[in-house]
């Protein structure tokens, strides 16, 4: 259940409308998960600076369980840049992102903890 939220100091006009789509179907790519459970969150006219100036610049947090820490992250802190580069126009050396990996007890979706869904499916019969 990955989820990804930016910060920007763009106003709400200056991001394109596929923007989200195309940031879901990246994460789906990088994690090679279904796009369908990726949550994005956009967050725009901001009062952030970078450098000492407010020139484009954003933050995001990156967040997945069983997925963010360790071995890709140098593949996703490579992509997101690149996707907001393309899409909006923010410099790379204007934005910083933040990894985590929390716990599958800590999150959860539909009443259940993620942990709780993993083990009912390693618990079902196999079809």
């Amino acid at each position: 259940m990955p989820i990804f939220q930016m910060s920007s100091n763009l106003s709400h006009s200056d991001i394109p409308a596929p923007f989200h789509k195309d940031l879901t179907t990246m994460l789906g790519q990088l994690l090679q998960k279904n796009p369908n459970h990726n949550s994005v969150r956009i967050s725009t006219d901001q009062f952030l600076t970078c450098g000492g100036t407010t020139e484009a610049c954003a933050f995001d947090n990156f967040a997945s369980t069983l997925n963010t820490v360790g071995k890709d992250n140098d593949a996703y802190v490579k992509a997101i840049p690149e996707i907001k580069h393309e899409k909006v126009r923010i410099d790379d050396s204007r934005f910083t992102s933040f990894l985590s990996d929390p716990p599958a007890n800590e999150g959860g979706s539909l009443g259940l903890t993620l942990d709780s869904v993993r083990r009912r499916l390693q618990a079902a019969p196999a079809a």
